[in-house]
């Protein structure tokens, strides 16, 4: 009988209670919410370069027409920009990003085309929808623009 009692004391002894299992759980509960916030803002930030990358290569396009040609063209065929093209105003175009977050609408001046405005707008039916940073605009001039104004090109 005392072996019995030794053996049930020892098997007792050797597991975890319910105490010590909910100090994990809760551990584990602060790390994931200190965890999730930072990982939501980096995939935003990552996906900032979805934008950037069609602008600058669409802005070097027309630079390289315009060497060519003496104007900035309004056909993106000519340019190579032959993506899936959304619905666009007149007088305006628009392509979407590679990885679609991003909506990039191409706006000419008058005729003769001296000047051109890229921006670069969340797709609304993507997450990038929630990013802080809504607009990327670069024009003829090589000036880029954000809103908010700070931090957004980095």
């Amino acid at each position: 009988m005392t072996h019995y009692k030794a053996s049930l004391t020892l098997r007792h002894q050797r597991g975890f209670s319910l105490i010590e299992l909910m100090v994990v759980v809760a551990i584990i509960a602060i790390l994931a919410a200190i965890a999730y916030p930072n990982y939501t803002n980096y995939l935003l930030k990552s996906r900032r370069s979805d934008a950037r990358t069609l602008l600058t290569q669409i802005a070097a396009k027309e630079e390289q027409y315009f060497q060519d040609n003496r104007s900035y063209t309004t056909d993106l065929s000519l340019l190579g920009v032959l993506s899936t093209q959304a619905p666009a105003a007149a007088g305006s175009s628009t392509v979407i990003s590679e990885h679609g977050f991003y909506n990039v609408q191409i706006a000419w001046g008058t005729t003769p085309n001296y000047t051109y405005t890229l921006t670069a707008i969340p797709n609304p039916g993507t997450p990038q929808a929630a990013d802080s940073c809504t607009n990327f605009t670069i024009n003829q001039d090589g000036t880029r623009t954000s809103t908010p104004a700070t931090g957004c090109w980095q």
